[in-house]
This record gives structure tokens, C-alpha cells and sequence, in this order.
């Protein structure tokens, strides 16, 4: 949860938990870069897999 409560001498706001929201941001960033890599490896690999087939199974794929 989040918020702002006044401070003891009344003169500013103290933020609640002010670093949670900055976390979360952060980790679903990760998440998705995370996503998106194992996304264009998958690609990658289908890919070469499909070069395979179209060249022989015994030809080298460079």
C-alpha cells in the first residue's frame, strides 16, 4: 500500500513505502525482458531447426 501521512512537526509528508512501488516497477521490467529473450531465442532456434530440414540432416549448419 502506498500514501503519504504527515510528518510529527507537520512541515512535509513521509511517503509509505515509497520503495515497493519503484520494486515492482523494476522487477516486471525484468520480467519482460526476460520474456522477450527467451521469446527471440525460441526464434532463433526454430529457425536454425528449420534450415536443418531444408538442408539435410547431415549438412552443417554455419
Amino acid at each position: 500500500m502506498g500514501g503519504v501521512v504527515k510528518s510529527a512537526s507537520s512541515n512535509k509528508m513521509n511517503e509509505i513505502n515509497p520503495h515497493r512501488s519503484w520494486a515492482k516497477r523494476v522487477r516486471n521490467r525484468a520480467k519482460e525482458e526476460w520474456s522477450n529473450r527467451k521469446r527471440r531465442r525460441l526464434c532463433k532456434t526454430l529457425f536454425v531447426i528449420d534450415l536443418i530440414g531444408e538442408q539435410g540432416a547431415t549438412e552443417k549448419v554455419v
